[in-house]
């Protein structure tokens, strides 16, 4: 909410983002597990991934608990990573949101995952990461910067 409230402008993007952030905690799914997280467990996420940030291309799909896209993005661009909106064979992390839809082939960021994953395939060295390890590499990076 902070960052949704921080420029005094509630934008369309920020109010779906919200919206779904709220039906995901009083969702179902939180009501049986007590997690806001729905990470699917057919994901391929990479098992061990060694997340670096300068100079790195990442791309975000689904929703996070850590914000917004625009949150999620100055989190990582101030270690000197990069932005990138769209799956490519130039990109190295695909992070993956802890509220995305158990059916999320059938989604639009089922898209980017599609996209990483036949990448993947053809040997380009994506990685595609949750939001939890993601998470873990930028406390690390907070760590090691203060």
């Amino acid at each position: 909410m902070n960052e949704i409230l921080r420029d005094g402008v509630i934008t369309d993007e920020e109010r779906r983002d919200l919206l779904i952030t709220l039906k995901s905690i009083a969702g179902d799914e939180f009501a049986e597990t007590g997690s806001a997280e729905c990470v699917p467990a057919d994901l391929p996420f990479d098992d061990d991934p060694h997340i670096l940030f300068p100079e790195r291309r990442f791309c975000f799909t689904g929703q996070f608990i850590y914000g917004t896209r625009k949150a999620c993005h100055r989190a990582i661009e101030q270690f000197g990573a990069i932005s990138c909106e769209g799956v490519t064979t130039q990109l190295d992390y695909l992070v993956v949101g802890s509220m995305i839809e158990p059916d999320w082939a059938h989604t639009t960021y089922g898209r980017k995952i599609e996209t990483a994953l036949r990448h993947i395939d053809n040997g380009h060295g994506i990685a595609l990461i949750s939001e939890r390890q993601w998470t873990a590499a930028l406390a690390q990076a907070n760590a090691r910067a203060a």
